[in-house]
């Protein structure tokens, strides 16, 4: 028996400067038994924030669990026209703990409880209002798995 695979779905969030330093944040509630395909960043409009905006990527364990020290401001992920995207493929050398770049390997992809993911930029120093950075949760809807059969042998 084959069991019906869980649909794909999707969250985003964009962030959004104010014109402020500050703490920007934004979440996606992932259901119970669903699996996490992927996480992927957009920046639509470089940060303007005088020092830094760093974002990160993670969930209530892990706060930079998937993503770590991003900078908005064009260094680390280019924006506009040209605009990269950072993924599980691709994490811009700011890959979290979840996310091993030297095997491919990806921690925490499956929960069977309810999580969170949260980004956060965190801006500091004389700040402007431009910044706009989206972030968009790929996933699957909880599934139900079709249990495997046994067979012994001789």
């Amino acid at each position: 028996m084959v069991g019906q695979p869980g649909h794909i779905l999707y969250s985003e969030i964009t962030l959004t400067e104010v014109g402020a330093a500050g703490t920007y944040s934004g979440t996606v509630t992932v259901p119970v038994d669903s699996w996490i395909l992927d996480i992927k960043i957009f920046n639509h409009v470089a940060w303007g924030a005088g020092t830094d905006a760093v974002m990160t990527v993670g969930d209530a364990a892990t706060a930079d669990g998937w993503f770590s020290d991003l900078s908005t401001k064009a260094t680390d992920i280019v924006a506009g026209a040209n605009a990269e995207v950072v993924d599980f493929n691709n994490a811009g050398g700011k890959p979290g703990g979840y996310l091993v770049a030297g095997t491919g390997e990806r921690a925490e992809m499956y929960a069977n409880a309810e999580r969170v993911i949260t980004g956060s930029i965190v801006t500091t120093g004389a700040t402007g209002s431009a910044g706009r950075t989206r972030m968009l949760v790929i996933y699957t809807d909880p599934t139900v798995p079709t249990p495997a059969t046994y067979t012994a042998t001789a």
